[in-house]
């Protein structure tokens, strides 16, 4: 069996760009919001750029309060919550790497919510006012 050059260099040009295209899919970020024990239905969330405040993604939560943002690149972003019934909440700052991140929000008091970031080595304490 006999192969030519520019068929097996077509091949390994293929197989170098299908490899980067799974290589460049992205992390997860994704969490789940509660409030007095319960899932928050329908928050609107919007996953900004911290360099300039810039949409990156928008998602609703689900019945569970369960978000997620897919094929998210390395950088510096945070979240942005809005929900009826309460004041707009923006969540601090936090890095994406190379690692998926979780990020949790319940509350632990009337008004009072606690922000768990898992996979960046950071918890955060917020308030999230009811109004």
């Amino acid at each position: 069996m006999r192969i030519s050059i520019p068929a097996l260099f077509f091949c390994i040009v293929l197989l170098n760009k299908t490899n980067d295209l799974f290589a460049q899919q992205g992390i997860t970020v994704a969490g789940n919001i509660t409030a007095a024990g319960k899932a928050v239905e329908a928050a609107s969330l919007s996953l900004l750029k911290t360099k300039d405040s810039s949409v990156v993604k928008l998602e609703i939560s689900d019945k569970q309060g369960n978000f997620e943002f897919n094929n998210i690149k390395a950088g510096n972003y945070f979240l942005q919550a809005d929900v009826v019934g309460y004041k707009k909440f923006f969540l601090p700052a936090f890095e994406v790497k190379d690692k998926n991140i979780r990020l949790d929000v319940s509350s632990l008091s009337a008004g009072v919510y606690f922000i768990k970031v898992v996979n960046s080595n950071k918890i955060l304490n917020r308030q999230f006012v009811k109004l």
